[in-house]
Order: C-alpha cells, then sequence, then structure tokens
C-alpha cells in the first residue's frame, strides 16, 4: 500500500509542476543593420569582404532601419575582432588586449558616426570610410 501512495504522490507532484507556468516575455526590438555590398564585394555575405589594394580608400554604406514608434539612438563603433577569456569572439569594443602579432588593427583603418538618430518607422544610410594599409599583404 506505501508503494501504491508514493508513485501517486509521485505521479500528482510531477503533474502539478507540469502544470505550473510562468509568462514570458520576449525583447522584440525591431531594429536591422546591413550592408550595402560594393561591387569589389567577394561573394555574397552579411558582412563586407572586399577586394581592395594597398592604400585605396573606400566609402561602405550600412542601412540601418528602425520599424518601431520611437526614435532609436544607434551609437557606433569600430573594433577589431578579439577572443575573450573562454575562446568566444567578441566583435563589440572591449579592453581585451591586442595581441602582439595584430599587424592591422581595424580602428587605425576605418572611421564611422559616432551616433545616429533614426526616427520612428524610418531607414537611414550610414557611411563608413575605410583606407587599406599600404603595404600589400601576403594571405
Amino acid at each position: 500500500m506505501k508503494i501504491y501512495q508514493k508513485v501517486l504522490l509521485f505521479i500528482a507532484t510531477i503533474f502539478t509542476l507540469g502544470t505550473v507556468s510562468k509568462e514570458v516575455h520576449a525583447n522584440e526590438f525591431n531594429f536591422s543593420v546591413n550592408p550595402v555590398l560594393p561591387e569589389n564585394q567577394i561573394g555574397e555575405s552579411g558582412y563586407f569582404n572586399l577586394q581592395m589594394s594597398p592604400g585605396q580608400s573606400q566609402t561602405l554604406t550600412i542601412s540601418l532601419k528602425n520599424t518601431t514608434d520611437k526614435t532609436v539612438v544607434v551609437e557606433e563603433e569600430i573594433a577589431s575582432a578579439t577572443t575573450n577569456i573562454n575562446g568566444v569572439v567578441e566583435y563589440s569594443p572591449n579592453k581585451i588586449k591586442a595581441d602582439s602579432t595584430l599587424k592591422y588593427n581595424l580602428v587605425d583603418y576605418a572611421s564611422i558616426p559616432k551616433e545616429v538618430s533614426l526616427p520612428p518607422n524610418s531607414s537611414q544610410q550610414v557611411k563608413v570610410s575605410v583606407t587599406m594599409p599600404d603595404v600589400k599583404s601576403s594571405f
């Protein structure tokens, strides 16, 4: 009889835990960033992969789109990719010290406006200036 009661209690507990739920809401932010790929793009991707000559300068375009009913202020920064302590690639600015083998730091070769304000339900193109190093790479 005790085993029957324990099994019944176990089933009731599982049933009770299974029916208790918590309402969850996703953080929806309707904002997008897309590169406008130029003619010297190598392949099709969601990022810039350009064929450029040493010392060549180019202005790239990034399309920002705000589909919310509020003004969005975008703070823009350029950073070279780094690897954090867990081995995960970090693409945003951080305090990770650059590796001694880094020859070309992206912040030295590209510039972007510090801030862009996007009105509600609008899009805007942001210009990024890029200049290649003066030396030919050995890739």
